[in-house]
């Protein structure tokens, strides 16, 4: 059976996500939540999707 990525690539992946939930956690958990309005959503929405886009091909 074939893999799509090594160990090494996937232990990478789930450093990488580690650190991420860390910074979120720690760091932005400083600068206090706030509101979400539609219109801040949408447009984040958008900024992303081209970017799920390329990491689907």
């Amino acid at each position: 059976m074939e893999s799509i990525g090594s160990p090494l690539m996937w232990s990478l992946f789930a450093a990488f996500v580690l650190v991420a939930l860390l910074v979120d956690f720690f760091a932005m958990s400083k600068q206090g939540a706030h509101r979400v309005s539609t219109r801040e959503a949408a447009i984040w929405s958008l900024c992303a999707a081209p970017s799920f886009r390329c990491i689907s091909v």
